[in-house]
């Protein structure tokens, strides 16, 4: 028999209704939360982010992932991950990120980029694992559950590299 997750797709109207920016989940809260969206294939858990792509939610974690990259991040493993792959310091991995940075707003299409460049897929990867949790219980997050949505469905896609395909872009007309 099919066991459903507790969340459905068409309830996602009423996530972001049912959070109260009050209140404020506990870290057993998000783990359960982020296990339940686990639990969803890929086609499901695809399903809520198409419904919360043009959200704040996918900004908000790509300006987190410059903050890391820039300052706040774990120095050591930000170095020691760029230099096993290309062999650079910290300070040229900032310099190249700024620059990658400034040419792309953080949006849908900014996200697919990192996601498939070579030099900060694994670092984003790294990012989504062990620090956004971190910031969504240090700080002001009104809309937790969406912005849960976004990192499960950005590390699935690390899973199945077929799902970044499916993520909306859009190109300027010229």
């Amino acid at each position: 028999m099919n066991t459903t997750p507790k969340i459905e797709a068409n309830n996602l109207e009423n996530l972001n209704s049912s959070i109260s920016s009050s209140y404020s989940y506990t870290q057993d809260e998000i783990s359960q939360y982020q296990e339940e969206l686990n639990s969803m294939d890929a086609d499901q858990i695809f399903e809520l982010y198409a419904k919360i792509a043009k959200s704040n939610e996918i900004k908000n974690i790509l300006n987190q992932f410059e903050n890391f990259i820039n300052s706040s991040g774990d120095q050591i493993v930000i170095e020691s991950i760029s230099e096993t792959i290309h062999n650079i310091d910290i300070s040229k991995v900032r310099k190249e990120f700024n620059t990658f940075c400034k040419i792309k707003q953080h949006n849908q299409s900014f996200l697919v980029s990192v996601m498939k460049s070579k030099r900060y897929s694994s670092l984003f990867q790294y990012f989504l694992n062990y620090y956004i949790i971190d910031w969504i219980l240090n700080t002001n997050v009104k809309h937790i559950k969406t912005h849960l949505i976004c990192i499960v469905f950005y590390l699935k896609c690390f899973q199945d590299h077929s799902l970044i395909d499916k993520i909306k872009t859009y190109k300027k007309k010229r």
